[in-house]
Parts: C-alpha cells; structure tokens; sequence
C-alpha cells in the first residue's frame, strides 16, 4: 500500500480536524461509502431479522456498523440506509445482550423502537424495559415500562396490555414496591387470560408470588407458586419451572424447612445450568451460599458466595451484585476479617445506590454500623443503626427489621448501654412474638450470648 491509498495521522487530534473539515454531505458519503465496504467484507447485507440462534459474520461488528449507517442516513436519508439502520441497531442490541452488555443493549433498543412500526416497536420497548431491570437500572426501568404501557394501550390488544402490565409489576417488584407489584400483576392476568395467552400467565403467576413472600405473606405466596410450577411444567417452560423452583425453596426456608429448600434450590440449580440461565444460576449459588455460612459451614459458604458475585459480575446483575457484595461483607464480618468486609461493604453500597436497591443498601448500612460497632468506632455505628432499621421498616421489611434491631442491641452491649440493649432486644422479642421466630435465629441469639458474656452480664432471654 502506498502513500496514495493510506494516510497516517501523526496525533488523534489532528485526524478529528480533518474529519470535522468535511462538509456533512461529504462525510455522510465517506461513511456509506464504509459501509459498503464493510458489508462486502462481511458477505452482504445480513437479514433485517435474525432468525433465532443464526448468527450473521457482521453481528460482532454491529456497533460500527450502526455508527456509519446513522451518520450517513442523517446527511442522505435513503430507504436503503434506513433498513440498514432497522437491520444493525437491531443486530448491535441483541450483540450486546448476547455479551452482557446491558446498558448498551438497552440504549439500541430504544434506538430501534424509534424506527419501527407500532407492532415491532412493542417488542424493541419491551426488550429495553428488560434489560432496565436486568441491570437493576430503576430510573430507566421507570422510563422504559411507561413507553411500553403507552405503546400497548394503542394496540388495543389485550395479550399486549397484558404483558406490558406484567413489566410494570417487575418494575415495582425491582423497585421493592410488592403492593404496587400485585396490582399490576393482578391487571396483567385480566387481560392475558382474556386473551388466552397461557404461557405468560404463567410467568404472572410466579412473579406474583415473589410480591406476595417479599409482603411475608407465606401462605398464599405457597399457594402461588406451586400454581405457577404446576403452569410451567404442563406448558414445557424449562426454564421459568426453575427460576420459580428457586424461589419456591427461599420461602421454605423462611418456614423452616432447611431439608426441602436445599432441595428445591440444587434442582433448580441444575434446570439452570440445564438452560443456560447464568443469572439465576449465579442466584442459586448464592443462596446456598448464604444458608451455608447461616448454619456453620462457613469455608464452603465464601467459595459458594465467591462463585456468585462473580457470575452476577459477568452478566451484568447489580442488582446481585449488590445483594451477594453484602452477603459476603458479612461473612467476613463473622470471621473477624474487617478489611475485606469493609471492601465488599463499599461495592455493595455503590451499587446498590446506583440501582436504586433499598433492600441492599439497607442491609448494607446495618452491616457498616457492625463493623464499626466491632472495630470500636460507637459514635459512627451510633448514626448508621437508626438508619438502617427505618429504611427496613419503610419498606415493610419485618424481618431484616428484626436482624437490624438485633445487631443494634448487640452494639449497645459493647458500648456498655446494657438498659438500652435490654430494651432493644425486648423489641426484637416482641417482633417475635408477633411474626414468628426465623429459621436461623439461633445465630443472632448465640452472638447475643457471647456480648453479654464478654461484658460481664447475664445474656438476655
């Protein structure tokens, strides 16, 4: 090649000058011009619409190619550069869902719902929403559901205001807003049975019922999901039979049952890994993780955790990244670890603020103010506690209240506060009493028994 058919530019700065120089008619040119070029390379235009699991040589390149076709369409608008803006944004959105990238995906998929008719714009909306909530987005999860309501009561059709109606209620269930949640539930199956659309019933049905266990409504969220299970497997929907299996063994073990959790959870762990479901696999993980380090197994349990934190990390859940960054904050907490606890504490704090997770975030704070309780710094767990435990209560949290209220009386206890830890105990007692003892409470007890004992008082009962 020579200096004819090649430029090198001696600084970035200089190359974007004479970029800029162009008119916008002539680079609008140079990068249809790109384009084709690329596209020859790639053995042609792909098809507007991928069929499923075919891959075409130019997906991995579809952002670039997104990138010349929008500059050269916006300068020299043609019905061939439009469709090949419809073919790459799409191609580029389901690239990057496809690599976890889902931040990026949710951006073309806007993108595309722009340039689509009515029908398919419900899809590119709905994909958008979906990837909202997979990142734990919640302000773009807000925006995208809306756009999605909007599109689906033009339509007029029911199955669609239906499924549009179901993203709502994922919204406020990510939102940690469970009434709202069974309400849009509630709406969504009206419309879907209606319009006879089984297999996104189904789908209602489990999600409902995580609203309901979430609200510790045990009994009808039982009820629930072994209605959505009983869906699943007649409809053959593998891979929902073990999202709703995992789900199914968390309210379990929250009754107690640790034999029939654990083993719910491993035969959900293999539909996933049956599957292909990452997320939820990554999920189950760290439930197990988490009941493992509750009832003593605690080696096993930060391998399990470790496991998980970094699938969630791979595809992109902060929303668990979140959830098991804390999980594993506290079991370096129990192992007297502080500096690791402390560095799991910050991730999950991050992210949780940036998702907007309260849940996380809440339990996040209440671990912080352990960790200062433990390392002597009273006056900072002092502020934290309070904060923590409202923000379980405003979410309707009774027994993360509980765990809260616990880990605040044992701090009083090391600050010498002993009325006050009395007091604070007394509370989580009368909680108690009112909702029933958790599973794995002997552990916040025997921590009790071990404060007390090294402040020189009786535990208390």
């Amino acid at each position: 090649m020579n200096a004819e058919q090649a430029y090198l530019f001696r600084h970035a700065l200089l190359r974007d000058a004479a970029y800029e120089l162009q008119l916008p008619a002539t680079r609008a040119a140079l990068h249809e011009l790109v384009l084709e070029v690329l596209e020859a390379q790639f053995g042609g235009t792909p098809p507007e619409k991928p069929d499923k699991g075919i891959w075409h040589a130019a997906d991995q390149w579809a952002t670039e190619l997104v990138l010349h076709a929008r500059i050269a369409n916006k300068h020299r608008p043609s019905p061939r550069l439009a469709l090949a803006m419809r073919t790459y944004v799409r191609r580029a959105a389901l690239q990057s869902e496809r690599s976890y990238r889902l931040r990026d995906a949710l951006l073309f998929w806007r993108e595309h719902a722009a340039l689509v008719d009515p029908p398919e714009r419900l899809q590119s909306l709905r994909n958008a929403a979906v990837c909202a909530l997979d990142a734990g987005l919640v302000s773009e999860a807000r925006t995208a559901t809306a756009a999605l309501i909007e599109c689906a009561q033009a339509t007029e059709n029911a199955a669609a205001l239906g499924d549009a109606l179901q993203m709502r209620g994922n919204f406020h269930l990510y939102s940690s807003e469970p009434e709202l949640a069974i309400e849009s539930y509630s709406s969504a199956l009206e419309h879907l049975r209606s319009a006879g659309a089984e297999r996104s019933a189904a789908i209602v049905h489990s999600n409902r019922a995580i609203a309901l266990h979430q609200l510790e409504r045990h009994v009808e969220a039982e009820h629930e999901y072994h209605t959505a299970l009983a869906l699943h497997r007649r409809l053959g929907n593998r891979r929902v039979e073990g999202n709703t299996l995992g789900n199914l063994a968390r309210l379990l073990h929250a009754l107690g049952d640790r034999e029939g959790s654990l083993r719910m959870t491993l035969e959900a762990l293999a539909i996933h890994r049956e599957t292909g479901n990452r997320r939820f696999e990554g999920i189950a993980l760290g439930n197990l993780g988490v009941d493992e380090a509750r009832y003593g197994n605690n080696e096993h349990a930060g391998e399990l955790l470790r496991q998980a934190l970094a699938i969630h990390l791979e595809v992109s859940n902060l929303t668990f990244v979140a959830e098991v960054s804390n999980s594993l904050a506290t079991w370096h907490l129990r192992r007297s670890e502080f500096a690791e606890a402390e560095q799991y504490l910050k991730q999950s704090i991050e992210v949780s603020s940036e998702t907007g997770n309260q849940r996380a975030y809440a339990l996040s704070l209440s671990n912080r103010a352990e960790l200062y309780s433990a390392t002597g710094e009273i006056a900072a767990a002092d502020e934290l506690f309070p904060k923590a435990l409202e923000l379980c209560i405003r979410q309707g949290g009774v027994l993360s209240g509980l765990y809260v209220e616990c880990s605040a009386a044992v701090h009083s206890i090391r600050a010498r506060r002993i009325d006050i830890a009395r007091q604070q105990w007394a509370d989580a007692g009368a909680r108690i009493k009112l909702h029933g003892e958790p599973p794995d409470f002997s552990t916040v007890r025997d921590e009790m028994r071990r404060a007390c004992l090294a402040a020189g008082i009786v535990p208390f009962e």
